[in-house]
């Protein structure tokens, strides 16, 4: 093996142990904000229960992000790490869900450089331990109790 090889391996490595630490605090601070009272039976994405993580919880989480930014991708991935988070994300009933947090998806459809897309957006409810998911009015969709987001527009000039 040659010594870039060896320093390119050494480099996924450390990137995968780095990560880690940083899913564990992620999912232990989402099951801190979970446990609050105040956003219990409210749908978000992932996106905004990253503001909040932020808002609650920088001081522990900027010294393992470093210049990154917490995202909605990396909420997912910490859930997902996390084996009792993630066996219980889609237990929706009564006295089966042990942890409070549950997920679903949905497919919006997003305009993005004029080019229409459906992207997946994962979705999370806390609720107290052993609750089951809120009853909706007759007629509506889970999603559709999601608050709204806003929407950022780019200025930037395209190249032709």
């Amino acid at each position: 093996m040659t010594d870039s090889l060896r320093i390119l391996s050494f480099m996924r490595m450390s990137k995968a142990l780095h990560e880690i630490p940083l899913f564990k605090v992620v999912s232990a601070c989402f099951s801190k904000l979970a446990a609050n009272a105040k956003y219990h039976a409210q749908w978000r994405m992932s996106d905004q229960w990253t503001s909040l993580l932020w808002a609650y919880y920088q001081d522990q989480l900027s010294p393992l992000l470093g210049h990154n930014e917490l995202s909605g991708k990396i909420l997912d991935a910490a859930l997902r790490k996390d084996k009792i988070i993630k066996s219980n994300l889609r237990n929706y009933s009564e006295e089966s869900n042990a942890t409070g947090i549950m997920c679903r998806d949905y497919k919006p459809r997003l305009t993005l450089n004029g080019i229409e897309k459906k992207v997946t957006v994962n979705c999370y409810i806390t609720l107290p331990p052993f609750a089951a998911e809120p009853q909706l009015k007759p007629g509506q969709s889970w999603w559709q109790t999601l608050p709204p987001t806003k929407t950022r527009e780019s200025n930037r000039n395209k190249r032709v």
